[in-house]
């Protein structure tokens, strides 16, 4: 009898451990990012957006979670997370939409929304239709705050 409960307990100890390791190994940890290149993070003609390694202080969960309220704010989307979203850390330099000072350097988390709703309107005369559409989010890493959006999109 008490060796069959220790054999449950262990079976059950090793059904919970072998479920921990497959969501850690297929879902991705707390701080999975991608390269800002794969992240598909695009930003205006007078901002630059740079690779950059650092040792963020805000997960890259708290720093989604920000864009997140952020994109159901101005940009009106009820449900963003229900979009793919690809984070990046990378390091930011132009006007700070937020304060409307000039940043830097700043280390930012650029945090995507891909096939992002609002579609970009296609422009009178336009010959193509723009594919792809997408929100960039940064979030500045050391306070939390959003400074600078953008909506691109490609065109075929």
């Amino acid at each position: 009898m008490r060796s069959r409960k220790l054999l449950s307990a262990l079976s059950l100890a090793t059904l919970i451990g072998a479920s921990l390791l497959f969501t850690f190994l297929f879902m991705g940890s707390d701080d999975d990012t991608t390269t800002l290149v794969d992240s598909g993070a695009k930003v205006g003609e007078h901002v630059q957006l740079a690779e950059a390694a650092f040792n963020p202080s805000l997960s890259r969960s708290a720093a989604t979670d920000k864009a997140v309220d952020f994109v159901k704010g101005p940009w009106g989307v009820s449900d963003p997370t229900s979009l793919p979203i690809k984070a990046a850390t990378a390091a930011f330099t132009g006007l700070r939409e937020d304060t409307k000072t000039q940043a830097s350097n700043l280390d930012v988390w650029a945090i995507v929304f891909h096939d992002f709703p609002a579609a970009a309107r296609v422009a009178r005369g336009a010959t193509s239709v723009p594919t792809n559409p997408r929100v960039t989010v940064l979030v500045d890493d050391a306070t939390g705050e959003v400074v600078y959006s953008a909506l691109s999109w490609k065109t075929p």
